[in-house]
């Protein structure tokens, strides 16, 4: 599960792929796509890396009690 301001981040993501993918008229500015690269790595980190190390923590903390 992801909070909303990731959603709202991949929406955008999304909608700003389909434009440069389909609109031959649409080009994609620098600091957009230097952002969206950033949202990626945002998204894949905490996805691959932080949630299982929050999960590991409250295992450990539920099998100390």
């Amino acid at each position: 599960m992801i909070d909303q301001s990731y959603f709202d981040w991949a929406k955008e993501f999304k909608d700003l792929g389909n434009d440069a993918a389909h609109d031959v008229n649409v080009t994609v500015a620098k600091k957009d796509a230097e952002d969206l690269i950033q949202l990626t790595h945002a998204l894949l980190e905490n996805t691959f890396t932080f949630r299982p190390k929050f999960e590991e923590l409250k295992k450990r903390r539920a099998n100390a009690f």
